[in-house]
């Protein structure tokens, strides 16, 4: 990390502030205490009924093999998944949209 000026860290910090969404309320989920990340994925292909799942680093599939839908896209240049490109050659490959979780 950089070494920073006391100026300058007083002007980030002043930026930060000013510009960028502050979170400083809790986000009030009512989640089950035992839940994995594929738990959270499925309910929601299950709700948003879902054919489809793309997942972008599936480094050792740990998440990608726990996914259980008709129709799914892993892509890793390395190891996982079931497409061996990196992120940028796939997308400059496959001009479809995506919906995108976060």
């Amino acid at each position: 990390m950089e070494k920073l000026n006391k100026f300058k860290l007083l002007q980030n910090r002043i930026y930060y502030n000013l510009f960028v969404e502050n979170f400083n309320k809790t986000i009030d989920f009512k989640f089950e205490k035992n839940i994995f990340r594929w738990h959270l994925i499925e309910q929601i292909i299950k709700i948003k009924n879902f054919e489809n799942y793309l997942e972008i680093g599936c480094d050792d599939d740990l998440l990608f093999s726990k996914i259980k839908i008709q129709h799914k896209i892993g892509v890793d240049p390395s190891c996982g998944g079931n497409v061996r490109l990196t992120s940028d050659d796939f997308f400059n490959i496959n001009k479809e949209k995506f919906i995108l979780l976060l």
